[in-house]
């Protein structure tokens, strides 16, 4: 009876040493992709002037219906107090390899003008696909600076399927993945309320 409960005993503890070590590594990989996704954020907005970063996890994801593609609010911008930009992460099952991930930084204006894009995620081939990230080419830079009521809807494809945008050469499919998912997320960041109503978890 006394080894039975010994190791009841010892079950018991074990159990309960692993409960707090499951809880504290879960609440350590939740720190360290809110600092890491901190840092994409001031990334996105280098020389954009703004005194205020108010980052976002508890905003729900809005679906954009037969888009195959997800928005969430990521952080407000503010600069005197006022909101002047929001960022946004967007997610679209249309890569050649599955799911993009990027990131949307886009001016609170009536025109809606992109400050930035960059890619948070993806699956791209190597050598082709994956030169969308900053470092392969400058193909994220032409989104800076447009406006959404300055491009009209049929222009935002790549330049072979008679859009405006530069494609990636031999990655035709993942560019247009990345202009798609960035036009959904100006067209949503603009209409939809959902993207504005959380609270802020950390404010720098």
């Amino acid at each position: 009876m006394r080894a039975l409960a010994v190791l009841v005993l010892v079950a018991t503890l074990s159990a309960a040493a692993l409960k707090l070590l499951e809880g504290y590594t879960a609440e350590r990989t939740a720190s360290n992709r809110l600092r890491s996704l901190e840092r994409r954020v001031e990334r996105a907005l280098v020389g954009y002037q703004y005194d205020e970063l108010g980052l976002r996890v508890d905003a729900a994801p809005v679906v954009v219906a037969g888009a195959g593609v997800t928005v969430r609010l990521t952080a407000n911008v503010r600069r005197a107090g006022r909101e002047v930009a929001r960022v946004f992460e967007v997610h679209t099952r249309r890569g050649y390899n599955g799911d993009l991930a990027l990131l949307c930084a886009v001016e609170d204006a009536p025109d809606r003008r992109l400050i930035a894009v960059d890619v948070l995620e993806h699956h791209e081939t190597p050598g082709l696909g994956d030169r969308i990230e900053p470092e392969g080419t400058d193909f994220l830079q032409q989104f800076s600076g447009l406006e959404l009521g300055h491009i009209r809807p049929v222009d935002w494809e790549p330049r072979r399927r008679g859009g405006r945008f530069d494609a990636i050469t031999g990655a035709t499919v993942t560019s247009r993945a990345v202009i798609r998912a960035v036009l959904r997320a100006l067209e949503t960041g603009a209409v939809d309320r959902r993207l504005a109503s959380s609270a802020p978890t950390e404010t720098k």
